[in-house]
């Protein structure tokens, strides 16, 4: 578990673990670059990277990519950046190979953001450019399969019922599922 935000609106830079195989609270794993909350996570079993969130102020948008290698606790290390001050929940979802991160919404002007961006997880770097979404969105849920990335829901000017998927190792738009 990464960032979050305290009562008393305190931005955190908690990573917290638990093991799943047995019962028990959170324990702490390390710390963020910086205090963030709406970070999206991708992961390929070895490398977590955090992305972008939101901030305090002046911007309320960050690009910073952080990563943590799973495998051993410890405080996180600069990945690259995001091509986007994204602070707008951004939908995220990966393979073993890449990670792709769908939408958000770009600081310090709040538009919503179609852009489709891409991470080798396993190699340092700032993200690419993968494709576009259907509509600029953001405040966006994401899942994956490892093969494709979904992007659910979302905001425009108004709630969004869509779902949108890529195939994550092909670069392109992102196609109607539903």
């Amino acid at each position: 578990f990464v960032g979050g935000l305290e009562p008393g609106s305190s931005y955190q830079k908690d990573i917290d673990y638990i093991t799943i195989a047995s019962t028990g609270a959170a324990q702490d794993f390390g710390d963020l670059t910086i205090e963030r909350l709406d970070a999206e996570t991708v992961c390929n079993g070895s490398r977590l990277v955090t992305y972008a969130g939101s901030v305090p102020s002046p911007t309320n948008g960050v690009n910073t990519m952080d990563y943590i290698t799973i495998a051993s606790t410890g405080n996180a290390q600069d990945f690259g950046d995001a091509q986007h001050l994204n602070n707008g929940r951004a939908a995220a979802g990966d393979s073993t190979t890449r990670g792709v991160f769908m939408g958000g919404r770009n600081q310090p002007s709040p538009s919503n953001i179609s852009t489709i961006n891409y991470i080798t997880i396993a190699t340092l770097g700032d993200t690419s450019k993968f494709g576009d979404l259907t509509a600029s969105k953001r405040f966006i849920e994401g899942t994956s399969n490892k093969i494709y990335a979904f992007c659910c829901g979302g905001y425009t000017s108004s709630n969004q019922d869509v779902i949108e998927y890529v195939n994550i190792a092909t670069e392109g738009n992102g196609v109607d599922f539903g």
